[in-house]
């Protein structure tokens, strides 16, 4: 190796360290060119000090040999190496346009499907080279995909592995990137080069929606998920058949039921063959959605299994009349109305038969995923309060440490501070987009009380701190108010038909009457919660100043996730 005026040299290669690219944990890359024709290349110095460990030597010896192996145009070349003792230098083609996750973030943070099927098709020549020479790479995310000139190469092999790929040989050993490992590789079993497959699944469902198909960042959580939760294709974002069935097969939790790679490679999504995109039979409005959406939540947050609640509340065990569907609905979510309940079942009963069959109802609750996919900050809460509920986290006791001026706000420092010892991989950026979704006043400040009652409903630890009561009620009296206002009608005139004794107050039953038109499920204990609202003065009677008061003052607001 010669250096001179800065510039330093290996074969017909040559770079200096002012063209500094990036460094990692062994060394750093610099941008060079072949003096001969002027390519631009990614040069790689290693020190070797940093590989002391036997393994890691290993591992740096197999990954040179394995790029040694594979040529390909959508694997990043190996042009050149020098290996001394002090460092090892690597001379690797340049990939000038960046990585995946550069080109998903310029683009929204996701791609239309033709795109990633583009995308994924290329590389899934690459890793067919790879599976030909016998290797698995066993580290495949958005990160080790780079781009040149159009083309998208498989790139850092450091956990490549030789394996034999017909006979299913197992592996044991746990490396790669967590969000995108096997389930296999996260539970520390044996796996076998299906591993790449399942990360491949991984990868394309993020190119298709910007989002994991479970929440993914806590390893706990993230494994629980993957066993209990099924996969889901967002509702708002329909994509073809086939599509749907190349990420069902990757995606098998067992590897025995995981696509084969002689299956994957002569899959018809590789064909680029694509039928249209499988829009739902029904067209879900934004209110039905809105309900769907929070009962999932609820069913993830709590573990349910929805299978079984649907045989637990169908007496006929084969489908849901309005009332069952109401009781069930209920269970999950307290908060619900009759009106929400009557409003969705009639949405997702396709046939409007009046009964919801076992199809009918997994389809909208099991098949579809509801979140709102524009709705970034909404996606980091709900990895937020996965990691609260696996670590069994305390949101108050950790407030205290950061709430430096004891006025129960947060200004977007402490936020901060708090928020990185809930999830310390938070990126600034996501930190400050949920800042800007809870501070809804622009005052720089969020209410900490908000945000724990957001962040916590629906855990078990937290019974006592959320209002479910409250929150009906504010939705039983936002339903009467719309009633009020779509149907011209008058609060007094609507009183006065409901003061029987015509004493200018309601008494509990007159009022009882006058609510139950609203919401005829609610039971009595949830009618006198609400009769305490609009008797304002506490004398056991609602007045007509005070029902006008109330109708005026108090309505549901849609919690902020």
């Amino acid at each position: 190796m010669s250096s001179g005026s800065n510039q330093k040299k290996v074969g017909n290669y040559q770079w200096s360290e002012q063209d500094f690219l990036g460094k990692g944990a062994f060394g750093s890359v610099f941008k060079g060119k072949n003096i001969e024709t002027g390519e631009q290349v990614a040069v790689k110095v290693l020190q070797m000090q940093h590989f002391k460990n036997e393994q890691a030597k290993i591992q740096l010896d197999e990954e040179i040999n394995v790029m040694k192996k594979l040529d390909s145009p959508y694997i990043v070349k190996l042009l050149g190496l020098q290996e001394e003792n002090e460092q090892t230098v690597i001379i690797l083609e340049l990939c000038p346009e960046g990585d995946l996750n550069n080109l998903l973030k310029s683009k929204g943070g996701s791609l239309n499907e033709q795109e990633a099927i583009n995308i994924l098709c290329q590389l899934l020549l690459g890793f067919k080279k790879m599976v030909e020479q016998g290797y698995i790479h066993r580290d495949i995310k958005p990160a080790n995909i780079l781009i040149k000139d159009g083309f998208y190469k498989v790139s850092d092999f450091g956990f490549a592995t030789g394996v034999d790929i017909k006979s299913q040989q197992l592996l044991k050993e746990c490396v790669g990137t967590p969000l995108f490992m096997a389930p296999q590789l996260l539970r520390s079993k044996e796996y076998s080069s299906k591993s790449d497959i399942w990360s491949i699944g991984m990868m394309y469902y993020l190119m298709l929606f910007g989002k994991t198909p479970w929440p993914a960042r806590d390893l706990n959580s993230f494994i629980t998920n993957i066993e209990l939760l099924p996969l889901r294709f967002p509702y708002d974002k329909p994509i073809s058949q086939e599509s749907k069935d190349f990420l069902s097969q990757c995606l098998q939790v067992e590897e025995e039921s995981r696509i084969d790679w002689s299956k994957l490679f002569e899959h018809p999504l590789t064909k680029k063959a694509l039928g249209p995109a499988q829009d739902p039979n029904i067209r879900l409005d934004e209110r039905a959605k809105r309900i769907i959406r929070d009962i999932q939540e609820l069913v993830q947050i709590k573990n349910l299994d929805i299978k079984q609640q649907f045989g637990e509340f169908a007496k006929n065990k084969k489908s849901l009349n309005l009332d069952e569907f109401h009781s069930l609905i209920c269970k999950i979510d307290q908060r619900l109305t009759s009106v929400d309940t009557d409003y969705l079942f009639k949405q997702i009963d396709e046939n409007g038969d009046g009964s919801l069959s076992i199809h009918e109802f997994t389809k909208f609750f099991l098949e579809y995923d509801f979140s709102d996919l524009t709705d970034k900050a909404a996606h980091i809460i709900t990895d937020l309060k996965e990691i609260i509920k696996a670590n069994k986290m305390n949101l108050f006791e950790i407030f205290e440490k950061y709430d430096e001026n004891k006025g129960g706000t947060l200004d977007l420092q402490e936020f901060t501070k708090m928020l990185k010892q809930v999830a310390n991989g938070l990126k600034d950026y996501e930190i400050l987009v949920i800042f800007r979704k809870f501070d809804s006043n622009n005052d720089q400040n969020i209410d900490f009380q908000e945000f724990v009652k957001v962040m916590t409903y629906g855990l078990q630890s937290d019974v006592g701190q959320f209002d479910f009561s409250g929150e009906k009620a504010l939705r039983v009296i936002t339903e009467l108010k719309r009633v009020i206002i779509e149907n011209n009608l008058n609060e007094q005139n609507i009183f006065q038909k409901f003061d029987v004794d015509f004493d200018k107050h309601l008494n509990r039953r007159e009022f009882r009457d006058l609510i139950r038109i609203i919401d005829h499920r609610l039971t009595n204990q949830e009618i006198h919660f609400i009769f305490d609202i609009f008797d304002m003065d506490s004398k056991n009677l609602v007045s007509l100043e005070n029902f006008v008061q109330t109708l005026k003052e108090k309505s549901f607001k849609l919690r902020k996730n």
